[in-house]
């Protein structure tokens, strides 16, 4: 089953979330489409869906919610099953509720990238995520937002979140080690979200993680400081060994896990 035709997550899986709303100035095509994604968490008789997508300025000033700056992975995967399944949910939610917003024609920070399936954040890490109780419930960090297929999301998604990490930064953060383990942690996530795992999604995580990674070399390259800082301390050159990392083992990822 493609992202594209991927069957519509129950309601009911994502009830449990609080609602949330949107910023909603015109001024942007971030903001309209906030303003949109706002409109589709309503239902007819005027109650909110669970959405759950705010600015930072909102979450801060609206909401007695902890919005993580720093969170480590390793806590975060401590309670992998009701996490993955959480974040599937919220980031289905989010890309249904986004699929309908009208993108032409208006200005983004990012090139559309084909085929457009909906909106993508661009860059959904746990620091860019509001936890509650432990759990994912709303998405933060809208600068780089922009039209694309939903597998873009996805795949980046699992990377940070799974995490695709060679074994030996695994054991350095107390996460079980093993493409088996990795794989049932992806197809929790794929789950929740209602599709099924492909290659393409694989790709699409392996091309979004390598374009990034060019991306900040060449403004450490030029001097930015921030990217400088990060090569200096092998982050830039660890990120490229994830990379092969998902690349050698793309097809066993996809296989659903037995027994």
């Amino acid at each position: 089953m493609s992202c594209a035709s991927a069957k519509r997550c129950g309601a009911a899986d994502v009830r449990g979330l609080p609602p949330f709303s949107t910023c909603c100035g015109t001024s942007s095509a971030r903001d309209m489409m906030a303003a949109r994604v706002r409109s589709a968490s309503m239902t007819k008789d005027g109650k909110s869906l669970p959405i759950s997508t705010v600015t930072s300025a909102t979450a801060k000033a609206s909401f007695p919610i902890r919005a993580v700056a720093s969170i480590s992975v390793s806590r975060i995967m401590s309670g992998a099953t009701a996490s993955s399944t959480r974040l599937g949910q919220l980031l289905r939610s989010y890309h249904d509720a986004a699929a309908s917003f009208s993108w032409k024609d208006r200005e983004w920070r990012l090139d559309a990238r084909h085929p457009v399936e909906t909106v993508c954040h661009n860059d959904l890490t746990p620091w860019n995520t509001v936890f509650q109780a432990g759990l994912p419930v709303a998405f933060i960090d809208w600068d780089a937002a922009a039209p694309g297929p939903r597998a873009w999301d996805l795949g980046f998604v699992a990377w940070r979140w799974v995490p695709f990490w060679r074994d030996e930064k695994c054991e350095a953060h107390g996460l079980q080690t093993g493409v088996r383990e990795k794989a049932r942690r992806f197809q929790l996530l794929l789950d929740a979200y209602g599709i099924t795992p492909e290659i393409g999604i694989m790709q699409a995580g392996i091309e979004r993680v390598r374009q990034m990674q060019q991306h900040m070399r060449n403004l450490a390259a030029a001097g930015s400081a921030w990217e400088m800082e990060l090569a200096s301390r092998g982050v830039l050159d660890e990120g490229m060994l994830e990379v092969a990392w998902m690349e050698d083992h793309a097809m066993d990822l996809i296989q659903r896990p037995r027994g």
